[in-house]
């Protein structure tokens, strides 16, 4: 199992800098390419069914928007995997 840096925060910086990084722009429709920015925040693969699942857990519906929306799907992605392990600034 993966473990999160607990000295590297995440935040909405973060957030918006994996979405620049992935080469994306908002809003970001489909599930693979959340699944890549949240990826590129946990420094490990995520698949299209966590993602589903953290969306579904956190009522948050596709389009995303905005990094708070990112950074709540990666929250509940972290938590499902690492029982809550992740930081957030």
């Amino acid at each position: 199992m993966t473990e999160i840096d607990p000295i590297r925060p995440v935040d909405e910086e973060a957030a918006s800098i994996a979405v620049d990084r992935c080469g994306y722009i908002f809003p970001i429709g489909d599930r693979p390419s959340l699944a890549q920015v949240i990826g590129m925040l946990l420094e490990d693969p995520v698949s299209v069914p966590e993602v589903e699942q953290a969306l579904q857990d956190t009522f948050i519906k596709l389009p995303i928007r905005t990094s708070a929306q990112i950074l709540e799907v990666f929250k509940q992605v972290s938590n499902d995997r690492y029982g809550g392990a992740a930081i957030l600034a």
